[in-house]
């Protein structure tokens, strides 16, 4: 029978190599959600060009002279915005265990044993994201992982 020490004891150096894998991936991370934030902007900006309502921005109607000039703006609805990026994650990373920004980087999302995640992790994961972008918390999240050791 293995004591619970040995057990955690054997656990440990697994735990410290995936700590230290992801320490070395720093740079790769960092391109990885450069990548992933065009290809997302590429992706929103489609949508927007199919799907987005029309507004006038500024302009002058009824001149004298009987013209009218104004500049328009498609938007799109900022949920749809978000749920775009949730599901640009979601499926990209349940369906490849990557987006195309990690895949193009050589980092793949997985679980602390090595095993692709699950839906439900991956939804949970991607559903935090919404914590991560709070104002200020990307960036201190950015400054955490390029501070510590």
């Amino acid at each position: 029978m293995i004591a619970p020490t040995m057990t955690a004891g054997a656990a440990a150096p697994t735990v410290l190599a995936r700590a230290e894998q992801s320490h070395e991936a720093r740079f790769a991370r960092f391109v990885a959600l450069i990548l992933d934030t065009i290809f997302v902007g590429i992706l929103g900006g489609i949508v927007t060009a199919v799907y987005g309502v029309t507004q006038v921005t500024s302009g002058s109607f009824n001149l004298p002279n009987g013209i009218s000039t104004y500049s328009t703006q498609s938007a799109l609805p900022g949920i749809w915005t978000v749920l775009i990026w949730l599901v640009y994650y979601t499926v990209c990373e349940a369906m490849f265990s990557a987006t195309p920004g990690k895949a193009m980087n050589g980092l793949r999302v997985v679980s602390v044993d090595g095993r692709p995640l699950g839906l439900g992790s991956i939804v949970v994961r991607n559903l935090l994201r919404l914590i991560d972008v709070l104002p200020g918390m990307y960036l201190l999240g950015g400054v955490l992982v390029m501070v510590m050791p």
